[in-house]
């Protein structure tokens, strides 16, 4: 198989020929944790039913939102720091990046920790009137940290272009680990023993992740770390109201959901939005390399090169996820039945958020493209527009359609969101990442490529 790769590739640029070997990588690992993930949640599913599965997941849909407020913006940025720093082998730079990430994202995200415990039975018992919510909310408090750590771990390898070893670490360790404690120690369908399981995976790949930085890099011993605090905070911010925002948007529907409908809904939405997402998995495999690539090639100003590589990456991004495509709009109920029979209801949920996201994988990479190039500011302002749009609607629409309302919701906000980027693309970079665009909008000085 790597022959074959290594053999077509060949007439490619070099830049272009690193890319698809590091997302083929990604993507084989990507599939695989994905693989492990939704055999997870189709057990949790049928163990717990749709009524607990509900209360489960809207638990560990609260917790995934700390964790991706926790970053702070930050992994973005050190993806886009680290990779300008090793271009120019400036080691002293990327080990104080890695440092002050890190250091920052653990002191806020315990800080956070600390609120969702004081928070949780206000938010339990007064917003979402499901007391029975309160005990996993606690229990999954000791996710938090080490999840952060993990993710950032994985995000700075992937500033160096080890790419396998992000995937690894944010993808395959921890479902492992879980799988691995549910035949070590029994499995059972209770809520308290799954998130028990879950926690101790956690744990454990966050240690994995530490001694593999550790193990990996070695050069970084011997250098001094040169810091850049101020210059990383103020990159940052943006960014993390654009996670903030990003977050909301995918979220809310399941938030808002659970106030207003009951706990067996939010459990079905929940599964049908976790099934639909592995639409994206090429291109969030692609963009675990493309985002260094984007961000090398603008600090480098070779613009023409970018405009390329953008191009390449969503062709490849459509034609990988067309079978996707195909499966879950031609045998939705038979997929959601694989969650037991109380989730086939959730068939019509899984068609609509399907091809919202075929609309997020078509156009590409359209925020990290904006994010890398020093457009973060614009990403944040169109973001903020979308997210008060998903929360009108989802208000507008989830009381009297409930779950469908949920899903039209979020299947239009991600239409909004990636049809304004792409547009925004073309204005500020001066190209289309989709190039049968040039035909039907073409602009001075456009080249058809």
């Amino acid at each position: 198989m790597t022959g074959k790769l290594h053999k077509y590739l060949k007439p490619f640029d070099p830049r272009i020929r690193e890319l698809v070997r590091g997302s083929f990588v990604a993507f084989f690992f990507k599939f695989l944790g994905g693989l492990l993930i939704f055999g997870l949640n189709a057990y949790i599913a049928r163990a717990l039913g749709a009524e607990k599965a509900g209360i489960y997941f809207l638990s560990f849909t609260i917790t995934t939102i700390i964790v991706n407020i926790g970053r702070f913006g930050m992994d973005n940025t050190i993806v886009r720091y680290i990779a300008a720093y090793a271009s120019s082998d400036d080691w002293s730079h990327v080990k104080g990046i890695y440092r002050e990430g890190i250091g920052i994202t653990i002191v806020g995200t315990f800080v956070l920790t600390v609120l969702a415990f004081l928070l949780y039975p206000t938010l339990a018992v007064s917003v979402f009137q499901k007391p029975e919510l309160l005990r996993p909310l606690n229990m999954m408090l000791v996710l938090i940290v080490p999840t952060v750590l993990t993710v950032m771990v994985g995000e700075a390898f992937r500033g160096l272009k080890k790419i396998a070893r992000t995937t690894f670490l944010q993808n395959i360790i921890t479902p492992v680990l879980i799988i691995c404690s549910f035949l070590l120690f029994g499995v059972r369908g209770e809520i308290d023993l799954i998130i028990k399981y879950f926690t101790l995976g956690v744990l454990l790949s966050a240690g994995v992740a530490l001694v593999l930085w550790l193990v990996s890099n070695p050069r970084l011993k011997n250098v001094k770390a040169a810091y850049l605090s101020s210059e990383l905070i103020k990159m940052s911010r943006p960014l993390f109201l654009v996670n903030v925002l990003n977050l909301l948007i995918l979220w809310s529907s399941t938030l808002i959901l659970g106030i207003f409908r009951g706990n067996d809904q939010v459990g079905i939405y929940n599964l049908a939005t976790r099934t639909a997402g592995l639409m994206s998995f090429m291109i969030v495999s692609l963009n675990a390399i493309a985002a260094p690539q984007f961000a090398e090639l603008y600090h480098r100003g070779e613009f023409k090169l970018l405009k390329y590589t953008t191009r390449k990456i969503t062709k490849m991004i459509i034609i990988v996820s067309l079978p996707v495509l195909a499966a879950f709009l031609i045998f939705p109920r038979s997929i959601m039945g694989i969650f037991g029979e109380q989730f086939v209801s959730g068939a019509s949920i899984l068609f609509i958020l399907t091809l919202g996201h075929f609309v997020n994988v078509s156009t590409g990479s359209v925020g990290y493209l904006l994010m890398m190039s020093t457009h973060e500011k614009l990403v944040r302002n169109i973001t903020i527009l979308v997210a008060v749009f998903n929360v009108g609607l989802n208000f507008l629409l989830i009381p009297p359609f409930g779950m469908t309302g949920a899903a039209v919701t979020a299947a239009s906000s991600m239409l909004l969101l990636n049809g304004t980027l792409l547009v925004m693309v073309k204005k500020r970079l001066h190209f289309w990442t989709i190039s049968f665009l040039d035909r039907l909008f073409p602009g001075p000085g456009d080249e058809i490529v």
